[in-house]
């Protein structure tokens, strides 16, 4: 799955902390399939975007770092001190 894969590839080869997406709030496909690959609802912003003529509310949702390695059960990245 290519969600999966760009995830491993961000928090392994990046070595981010934490992933964001912004979908508006009416895009429930998007909201569904990120929800499924780990992500959580942090912050909704009303009103924050305008497309066709209306203004729609952006949902924040993001993913720790930790949590996807406590799904995944992998391991945290070794810091410096693994590498001594």
């Amino acid at each position: 799955m290519t969600i999966h894969y760009s995830k491993a590839d961000l928090f392994g080869e990046l070595n981010l902390h934490w992933l964001s997406v912004w979908p508006t709030a009416d895009n429930f496909a998007m909201i569904q399939l990120v929800g499924k690959a780990g992500f959580e609802d942090e912050v909704r912003r009303r009103e924050a975007a305008f497309h066709n003529g209306n203004y729609r509310d952006g949902i924040h949702m993001g993913l720790l770092r930790e949590k996807w390695e406590k799904k995944n059960r992998i391991g945290p990245a070794p810091g410096l001190a693994g590498r001594l």
